[in-house]
């Protein structure tokens, strides 16, 4: 969370070049983190954990530290297909369950 750091030494003014990047991309890993305990804690299992919690978690992650020459809209819509992985999971997985 350095960025964080950095935002609050410029509350006066724009913010330097990557700690936007930084404070988005921390800032939804953060999110799934505590979608991923909130997962574990109610006994979702290891094959959501392993295809969604730890995914999501790991993507945002490495957003942040990859994506530093991306465009705001790039990084933006690569974080929304991060975020929008978890519902097309469990909508594959409510079709395959379903009675026929």
């Amino acid at each position: 969370m350095a960025s964080l750091g950095g935002a609050a030494k410029h509350a006066e003014g724009p913010l330097p070049p990557g700690t936007h990047h930084h404070l988005l991309c921390g800032t939804v890993a953060v999110f799934f983190s505590v979608g991923l305990i909130g997962g574990m804690a109610s006994g979702r299992g290891g094959r959501w954990l392993a295809a969604v919690g730890v995914p999501t978690v790991l993507a945002a992650v490495l957003l942040a530290v990859f994506a530093d020459g991306w465009s705001p809209e790039g990084l933006v819509l690569a974080l929304f297909a991060v975020a929008y992985w978890p519902l097309l999971h469990d909508k594959r997985i409510t079709r395959r369950t379903a009675a026929p």
